[in-house]
């Protein structure tokens, strides 16, 4: 079985052509800025709206505890609250679900993919489970779906392992959050040498890829794009950059969580500051290729 934190559809950013993107649960970092709180370790099971709320108090009748949801010092994670609440405020963070059915909800769209179209999967780190994950992306291939994860690169993998998902993925997002060592681990817990191990790893293996790069006021910088431009450089399967600004639209469901969120104001990007990057990159040899 696999926990979902979410499905959806008709995605155009998630990897080649129209894509139905499969959110797994299950994360090893902790990104400052995480776009889904909900997919992390540790992490509530439950939403709590409040504005959805209307004090009915049924929620604390469920709870064997007497505990209202928005109290989540005492709260259990139990989901007696989910069940009669109802304004549908309080909901699960994520649905296990088999693999068949998780193809199954995928081949509901497959009219969309006829260009190129897939599923992705995406997280959390759905690679968190390496084994497991190339299950899935299997009885996807079976299917006759193209298949495209989104990675951190926060994963361990066996070369056997490696050559077994190089055979059911079709196209990889790698994300490289950050080229600076010491503010990528201090910003998410990721090592920049096992991000970099594992992306140079898939592309000896003829593995397709695509680099995603977050900018943030801190690292939408000459330096930053140096590093990725040369970096691609030294990839012959990596298809090219994606530049992905920040935005802090994971600060509504770290509210929803009851999860501490601090804002930064110097965060978000100018559309200005995006151009000066991509300059950079051009100026420093950036080129995109097709994958030989």
């Amino acid at each position: 079985m696999y926990k979902v934190t979410d499905i959806q559809r008709s995605c155009i950013h998630d990897g080649p052509g129209v894509r139905t993107t499969v959110f797994l649960h299950g994360c090893p970092l902790r990104c400052t800025w995480c776009h889904n709180p909900e997919t992390a370790n540790g992490a509530p099971h439950y939403f709590f709206d409040a504005q959805a709320c209307i004090n009915c108090g049924a929620c604390a009748e469920a709870c064997a505890h007497g505990t209202h949801i928005g109290e989540r010092d005492t709260c259990v994670q139990c989901g007696h609250c989910a069940a009669v609440c109802p304004t549908n405020a309080i909901a699960a963070t994520a649905t296990s679900m088999s693999g068949e059915a998780i193809v199954q909800t995928a081949l509901r769209d497959a009219a969309y993919y006829s260009n190129g179209g897939g599923v992705t999967l995406s997280g959390g780190e759905p690679l968190m489970d390496f084994a497991k994950a190339v299950q899935l992306l299997t009885l996807l291939k079976e299917a006759n779906l193209h298949t495209c994860v989104e990675t951190s690169g926060t994963f361990a993998a066996s070369e056997a392992e490696l050559q077994a998902f190089a055979a059911v993925c079709g196209h990889v997002l790698f994300d490289v959050k950050d080229s600076d060592a010491e503010r990528l681990y201090a910003n998410t817990g990721a090592r920049l040498d096992v991000v970099l191990n594992n992306l140079r790893a898939l592309d000896s293996l003829g593995v397709s890829t695509t680099i995603r790069a977050v900018l943030l006021g801190f690292n939408a910088n000459e330096a930053h794009a140096k590093a990725l431009a040369k970096l691609h450089a030294t990839l012959p399967n990596c298809t090219g950059i994606d530049l992905i600004p920040y935005h802090p639209y994971g600060n509504g469901k770290a509210e929803r969580l009851g999860l501490p969120r601090e804002e930064h104001a110097d965060w978000p990007v100018t559309a200005e500051a995006v151009n000066a990057f991509t300059a950079h990159l051009t100026a420093n040899g950036y080129n995109k290729h097709t994958p030989s």
